[in-house]
């Protein structure tokens, strides 16, 4: 191997975390102490340099109850804080804004007391616990039906009972809530006075209290996040981040070459031309994030459950991660990762089957159809809705391949039903299975279930397996879960992405073991 060839990893933490069991999705002690200790941030001389970071989709929202992609939760999560969040590069729990923080035995009620003295950006004050109360209660609000309200499901009220304190109430147990509500974007506390005052505009003005204030952003070319000054904890490294949108890997990886960017995700044919270069270093980062072609049940081209096992049979997921990615992911047949809560063992893997996808066809009176596969912008997108168009074309369906940018792939309710296909990609997923699956209700039809597959039964048995601490229990619904959603056969399963960084030599990047960025937490060597 050539000794200018290395792969980094950014810690043994990150890596074991990426591939082994996450903790438990629970507050037993063991994972969730009754009272965390606070944070200590290490010191760091702040220094002057530009941090430019590549983000594969542009901004839309960084409000933390909408934030449709990695550009809005990256965004909001450097921009914003909450009470705790995963140590970098792990999923161990540490405070942030809560000085402490307890829950009670029964895990409905977490009483938390606030850091003193801690200023939103700008002209808007101290936080206080009326901004916690605002944050999460606006979640449940039936009037801004937010995306994210899964989330906080459980969610009863936030009772303020002090300037600094207070107490989240849940009406009933809710075991994801420190895996996958508090530490990560649905916990951000947003300044009440802020988001009253921006309104509509707050998502792309956001407010919050990290180390980094939102400075301005150019649609199509960056993000400009400014060192903040006044900040409660060490002084961040950078004076400043941008955070650029470059939609394909090629272009992306000219601009690292070019010194445009310091970090970016790299395409596969590209491992090693820019890990044979000295000025580069190329990170190899396995994710338990998932992808496959979600199929509209009730698309009128859908609706038939034969048409749907068809295209299930004729997609060639082998051919994929040979032609596609260079034989450097691994296929997935459901959507919990192994070593994670849930995971599915003998998960079917559905091999091709031309002969059984023709007479599944013709049974549905469907032997000749024509399909749109929406897919997001980008050369390995396209190679792979190349491979799926023609894997299709042998049973009889032509496919046009509908590519488009960030903004126009999150449509609303009415142009998301008009698609029979659409290749879904989730960048960044969290520790609990329930997480991953959430999105999938009947509740988030029009939202992100964008297969508009409503099944009670598959609801009922994913709150059941948010209402117990009880591990193999757990675990036993959301393999049943995931049985019901097979047998619907809505999605064909790809790929378990396996993502590879680039990042100029010299600096030390941070990402958590879902692949997030953080760009805060980045270090010059």
């Amino acid at each position: 191997m050539n000794s200018k060839r290395r792969f980094l990893t950014l810690s043994a933490a990150l890596a074991l975390a990426a591939c082994a069991a996450p903790p438990p999705a629970t507050a037993p002690k063991a994972a969730v102490p009754a009272e965390a200790a606070a944070t200590v941030m290490p010191a760091k001389p702040a220094g002057s340099a530009v941090l430019k970071i590549r983000m594969p989709v542009d901004l839309t929202t960084a409000d933390p109850a909408f934030h449709p992609a990695s550009m809005d939760t990256v965004t909001a999560e450097t921009v914003g804080e909450g009470l705790v969040h995963f140590k970098p590069g792990t999923w161990e729990l540490e405070n942030v804004l809560a000085e402490s923080i307890k829950t009670s035995e029964d895990g409905l009620r977490i009483e938390f007391k606030l850091k003193e003295g801690v200023k939103f950006h700008g002209e808007y004050g101290e936080m206080t616990a009326d901004d916690v109360k605002f944050s999460y209660e606006r979640f449940i609000d039936p009037k801004l039906n937010a995306p994210y309200k899964g989330d906080w499901e459980a969610l009863d009220k936030v009772d303020v009972t002090g300037k600094y304190t207070g107490v989240i109430i849940l009406k009933k147990p809710f075991a994801p809530l420190w895996a996958s509500t508090l530490p990560v974007t649905a916990g951000v506390i947003v300044s009440k006075k802020a988001v009253e005052k921006l309104g509509d505009k707050y998502g792309t003005n956001p407010i919050g209290t990290g180390p980094y204030a939102f400075a301005s952003w150019t649609p199509k070319q960056k993000v400009v996040l400014k060192r903040n000054e006044t900040y409660w904890g060490a002084k961040p490294e950078w004076e400043e981040i941008q955070l650029i949108p470059i939609t394909d890997d090629s272009a992306a990886e000219i601009a690292l070459e070019a010194g445009e960017i310091d970090f970016t995700l790299i395409g596969k044919s590209a491992i090693d031309r820019i890990g044979a270069n000295n000025k580069f270093e190329v990170i190899r980062h396995p994710t338990i994030n998932y992808s496959g072609i979600f199929l509209n049940v009730q698309h009128p081209k859908m609706q038939d459950i034969k048409v749907r096992q068809a295209i299930r049979l004729a997609v060639d997921v082998p051919s994929i991660i040979a032609g596609v990615y260079d034989g450097k992911v691994e296929r997935m047949c459901a959507v919990a990762a192994a070593g994670q809560l849930g995971y599915w063992k003998d998960a079917p893997c559905y091999e091709r089957d031309i002969a059984k996808a023709k007479a599944l066809l013709k049974e549905a009176g469907a032997e000749k159809l024509d399909l749109q596969l929406t897919m997001e912008q980008g050369e390995e997108q396209k190679a792979l809705g190349e491979v799926i168009q023609a894997n299709l074309k042998e049973i009889g369906i032509n496919v046009e391949i509908n590519q488009v940018d960030g903004g126009g792939y999150y449509g609303d309710d009415k142009t998301l039903r008009e698609r029979p296909m659409i290749y879904f990609d989730w960048g960044t997923t969290n520790p609990d299975p329930y997480w991953q699956i959430v999105w999938f209700s009947c509740e988030q039809i029009g939202q992100y279930n964008w297969m508009y597959w409503c099944d009670k039964d598959f609801d009922k048995v994913n709150s059941d397996a948010t209402l117990t601490n009880d591990v193999k229990q757990r675990d036993a619904l959301y393999i049943q879960s995931q049985k019901l959603w097979d047998a619907n056969a809505n999605v064909v399963w790809t790929v378990r992405p396996t993502n590879f960084y680039a990042v100029r030599a010299g600096l030390a990047p941070s990402q958590n073991p879902n692949g997030l960025v953080i760009p805060a937490s980045f270090k010059s060597k």
